[in-house]
């Protein structure tokens, strides 16, 4: 059995206190690299990618689309 890990809202810069979840690059169910494009965050002042921190599968969306998860709350599962 695989173990969950989380995904998190990144901290971009001293000043940023949340972040869009503008769009998913990838979909429930979907197997993912470490490194790849698995969502678009945007922030009072960027849009930028969020690279995964790990390789795995992507088990649940916790934020969807269009969502404030706040701080460095975590927004997605996988293993």
């Amino acid at each position: 059995m695989s173990d969950i890990k989380t995904l998190e809202m990144p901290k971009w810069g001293l000043s940023m206190e949340e972040g869009l979840l503008a769009r998913w690059a990838i979909q429930e169910g979907e197997d993912f690299t470490k490194g790849q494009e698995i969502c678009e965050i945007e922030t009072s002042k960027i849009v930028n990618v969020l690279e995964a921190p790990f390789a795995g599968t992507l088990r649940r969306i916790l934020a969807p689309t269009g969502r404030y998860p706040p701080g460095r709350r975590s927004f997605g599962a996988g293993s």
